[in-house]
């Protein structure tokens, strides 16, 4: 883990060395989660799925390749502003949003609901995760699109 320390030129960021679990190459961007189902190691990462959703581990800095042997190293991002969140919505985003992982893609998509409220076991549990906070005005869209935020990994 590397923290940037506190500095005059920029805000507080961690990153975290991770192994690619994917048989894909991962982007910048990309939130990811830790494998706690095949692996089990504390290290690899995966793209969210419904399971590893629970055990968030931030975002991809880098481009981390593979070489079909899901050992390939890289950098993510786990807490600190961020310029690249892939997110994809359904319906408009606005400063201020709660972004969650989405299972089954490469994006984060909004947190549904009023961060405000109690909500239901599943709406506290996503609260929980929120990953990023969405700092760019977008409309609904059905394409990956990036916009910056702040990443809340740890």
């Amino acid at each position: 883990m590397r923290a940037q320390r506190v500095k005059r030129d920029g805000a507080e960021q961690i990153f975290i060395t991770v192994k690619n679990g994917e048989a894909r190459i991962l982007i910048p961007g990309e939130p990811v989660c830790f494998d706690m189902v095949t692996d089990k190691d504390g290290g690899t990462i995966k793209a969210p799925a419904a399971i590893s959703v629970n055990f968030p581990a931030g975002v991809v800095v880098k481009t981390i390749g593979t070489s079909g042997n899901h050992d390939e190293y890289g950098e993510i991002q786990a807490y600190g502003y961020i310029t690249t969140l892939r997110v994809m919505v359904g319906a408009s985003l606005y400063p201020g949003d709660y972004l969650k992982m989405a299972a089954g893609t490469s994006c984060f998509n909004s947190a549904v609901f009023a961060a405000t409220t109690i909500g239901t076991e599943a709406e506290i549990k996503a609260l929980k995760q929120a990953i990023a906070i969405a700092g760019t005005t977008i409309g609904s869209s059905t394409y990956a699109q990036e916009i910056c935020g702040f990443v809340r990994a740890l």
